[in-house]
């Protein structure tokens, strides 16, 4: 029993880390929209999983679901997890993206996760990366 809490409270804290990094990815993938055009964003995702209107806006989904079977070897049980991440652009009757949301516990945590899903017209990452290489240059 002492064995089952202690990993547990491994998986609690693990947990907790790795979402707080992934949602600070998460925030900087979907601000770096911001101002686009949607078909934009449909030629780097492809078409979203579900498009609504509401109220004169439209908002579009992209909905990634994944089962699978867990095993915690030194507890002895099994269980099974539901991975999601659900992206969500609004856009205005122009189609530019003006608010974004995304929840979920499977999103990416870091740039590699993400790469193929940043803006490449605003990548944060490699803005970063120019930054530094300009302050080192100096």
């Amino acid at each position: 029993m002492k064995k089952f809490f202690s990993v547990l409270f491994l998986l609690v804290i693990l947990t907790s880390s790795a979402f707080a990094i992934g949602r600070d990815t998460m925030d900087k993938l979907m601000q770096g929209w911001v101002g686009e055009n949607i078909n934009t964003v449909i030629d780097t995702w492809g078409y979203p999983d579900d498009v609504k209107n509401i109220t004169g806006r439209t908002v579009y989904y992209w909905d990634f679901k994944k089962e699978r079977l867990d095993y915690f070897y030194g507890a002895g049980f099994m269980y099974i997890d539901t991975l999601r991440c659900t992206r969500m652009f609004e856009t205005d009757k122009n189609n530019i993206i003006i608010k974004w949301q995304w929840k979920g516990n499977s999103c990416p945590a870091t740039y590699r996760g993400v790469r193929k899903l940043v803006n490449p017209k605003n990548d944060y990452w490699q803005q970063e990366k120019e930054l530094k290489k300009n302050k080192t240059s100096l």
